[in-house]
């Protein structure tokens, strides 16, 4: 799935054209991923929670609030939400992929984050990015092999995603294979300095990604 895009300009315009009586469940989910490209995970968290009160039961705005919560280093009230919303069977591709992976990234308990991924996988095999999740949560458990076997499946289902080469370049320099290492990061970095308007997220992750590529061994 592609990455939402949207800049400073696009929530201006939201804000000057939307009025508060015009904003519908979807409106309002639609300037939460606006705020959080932006970073202003706090602020997207604050329009969730009231979106909240007059649609207690749109299950998008509850998967909005737990990303939100996630992304304000929150995890530990964001997975409760997640593992509600299990039971709720809606966007299970979802919310299975990003309980996972958060696990992994938070140290929480990686068997358990890999039976949700393989899930995710399960409900959405062609994926890249829930692909890669699940590579990344057999890389966190120490299978190599098999992390480079879904890494390579991912890259051929979403080629444009940087995240899935920085995680081939991971898993290579894991392996001491440095030269191909540094190959990933450098191809995540082209493919970030491609893009005009850049998300948060990928910010972050172009300096992570070029930190990387100054560090490990000779070329």
């Amino acid at each position: 799935s592609k990455r939402f895009r949207g800049s400073k300009v696009t929530l201006d315009l939201f804000n000057k054209k939307v009025t508060d009586k015009d904003k519908t469940a979807e409106l309002i989910g639609f300037q939460a991923a606006l705020l959080m490209n932006l970073g202003a995970y706090e602020d997207a968290l604050k329009v969730i929670n009231e979106a909240l009160t007059r649609f207690p039961d749109n299950q998008w705005l509850v998967f909005q609030k737990a990303v939100a919560l996630e992304r304000c280093d929150r995890f530990d009230e964001a997975k409760p939400i997640l593992l509600g919303l299990m039971t709720q069977g809606v966007l299970l591709d979802q919310v299975y992929n990003y309980l996972g992976y958060s696990m992994l990234e938070h140290g929480d308990n990686v068997d358990e984050a890999l039976t949700y991924l393989i899930k995710a996988s399960a409900l959405s095999p062609k994926d890249g990015r829930v692909t890669d999740s699940l590579a990344w949560g057999y890389f966190k458990k120490g299978d190599d092999k098999k992390a480079l076997v879904y890494l390579n499946a991912a890259n051929k289902q979403s080629p444009d995603e940087f995240e899935i080469l920085e995680h081939l370049g991971d898993v290579y320099r894991a392996i001491k294979n440095e030269w191909q290492a540094k190959d990933f990061y450098r191809k995540a970095l082209v493919i970030l300095d491609g893009v005009t308007f850049k998300t948060d997220y990928e910010i972050r992750g172009r300096k992570r990604i070029a930190q990387k590529l100054k560090e490990g061994g000779s070329e």
